[in-house]
């Protein structure tokens, strides 16, 4: 019997996942989404794995204190999970997969382990292999960072005004953490092949996961010049996504298991998204950004801005 049969998750095609199931979530960390999917009551049962010690005890803790029962945790290395006895209802993976670099392997195991009729959640990054953001990417968040105010670009790391987003080459992340985005832009062509994608939600992260690293600090959400800033350049990188100028590099989604796997698929025929290679939407890209100058700079002379200023230095607080 399910914990709560009237809440179960729904795509937006109607397709439900009840909430009496089986889950297994792979690689959860300290759990923090299960546990409030439990809350929820979206499942009957879940079997928590994570290769770390420390986080799986963090989450046993977090469970015990919020007086949930029906997780399991259990310290596993996710890649050599093994089709249960009982298959699993839903599969959930939550910012673990780019850490996989042996992906089709792993996709075939978890294939393997779910029901017939069983769901895959995946919540990802699945932008360019080891952050090799393109020079289009690179261009805009220069470009838009030369258009904010100093105060809002100071790095919290460094303590200086930010002009830009440094892409490291890819000797210094296998160096720092081999695992990083390993194969994150084979991510969807290879769930497209043990799934059907049955909901796709991509929410961006393009832009605003560069130009915001290290200085979202410095944004009030409850001044409304700031407010408006990151509105902005939310709806200019939903433009360009729009548009086609540039993909979303995260994405949620529901899929369900293909009674058969597709054919062999050589993941060297697959183009991956390196960096470089600008193309003829610049100018395009160009001009959308002299906009998003134009703008700020506007707010930046508009009197609610001044005013916001004044009171700032009248606190003591400057920009």
């Amino acid at each position: 019997m399910s914990i709560r049969d009237d809440l179960p998750i729904s795509t937006r095609d109607g397709t439900k996942i009840p909430s009496s199931t089986r889950w297994l979530s792979i690689g959860c960390g300290t759990a923090d989404q299960e546990l409030i999917a439990a809350r929820e009551g979206l499942f009957e049962s879940l079997d928590a794995i994570d290769v770390s010690r420390t986080a799986l005890d963090k989450a046993r803790r977090s469970a015990a204190s919020s007086g949930i029962t029906n997780i399991s945790f259990i310290e596993l290395d996710f890649n050599k999970i093994e089709p249960p006895a009982e298959p699993y209802d839903v599969i959930f993976m939550n910012m673990s997969l780019h850490h996989v670099k042996e992906l089709d392997e792993l996709l075939s195991r978890i294939h393997a382990s779910l029901h017939p009729e069983g769901f895959l959640i995946i919540h990802e990054y699945i932008g360019p292999r080891q952050f090799q953001f393109t020079d289009r990417q690179l261009m805009i968040v220069r470009g838009l960072l030369q258009s904010l105010p100093e105060a809002l670009r100071r790095d919290l790391t460094t303590g200086e005004v930010k002009q830009c987003y440094e892409r490291r080459p890819v000797e210094y992340w296998n160096e720092v953490d081999p695992s990083e985005a390993i194969r994150s832009d084979l991510i969807v062509p290879m769930l497209a092949k043990y799934c059907d994608f049955v909901e796709r939600i991509d929410y961006g992260g393009t832009i605003l996961h560069l130009l915001l690293e290290h200085i979202i600090h410095n944004f009030d959400t409850s001044t409304e010049a700031h407010l408006t800033v990151l509105k902005l350049l939310c709806t200019f990188e939903d433009i360009l996504i729009g548009v086609g100028a540039l993909p979303s590099d995260f994405s949620l989604m529901a899929l369900r298991k293909k009674k058969t796997p597709d054919a062999e698929m050589d993941e060297r025929l697959i183009v991956p998204k390196l960096a470089g290679e600008l193309d003829s939407e610049n100018e395009f890209l160009q001009t959308e950004l002299a906009k998003a100058r134009s703008y700020i700079q506007t707010l930046e002379s508009s009197r609610g801005w001044k005013l916001a200023q004044m009171i700032r230095r009248f606190l003591g607080r400057r920009w």
